[in-house]
C-alpha cells in the first residue's frame, strides 16, 4: 500500500492584525507559496506576500509592503530540517 500527498497549486494566506488597546486600524496580509519538489530530501518553496494597512497607526490607508521568499528544506536528520 502507498499514498502520496499532493499538495494544491497555490497555498493561500491570510493574516488580520489589529491592537486592541492602543490602535485603532487593522493590516491585512495576503499570500500565496508552492512548494517544489527538488529530490527526495529537498524542497523550495518560493512565495510571495502583499500588506494592506487600513489606518494602523497612520491617517491613511494603503497597500503597505510587498514580500518575496525563497525557502530551502533540507532534513538534517529524523528530528530537524
Amino acid at each position: 500500500m502507498s499514498s502520496e500527498v499532493v499538495a494544491a497549486p497555490l497555498n493561500p494566506t491570510v493574516k488580520v492584525y489589529f491592537d486592541v488597546h492602543e490602535g485603532s486600524g487593522t493590516y491585512l496580509n495576503l499570500g500565496i507559496s508552492h512548494p517544489i519538489v527538488l529530490s527526495s530530501k529537498a524542497t523550495l518553496t518560493p512565495s510571495f506576500a502583499l500588506g494592506y494597512n487600513h489606518q494602523q497607526w497612520i491617517d491613511e490607508s494603503a497597500w503597505n509592503d510587498a514580500n518575496f521568499g525563497l525557502k530551502l528544506t533540507i532534513p538534517l536528520n529524523a528530528h530537524f530540517t
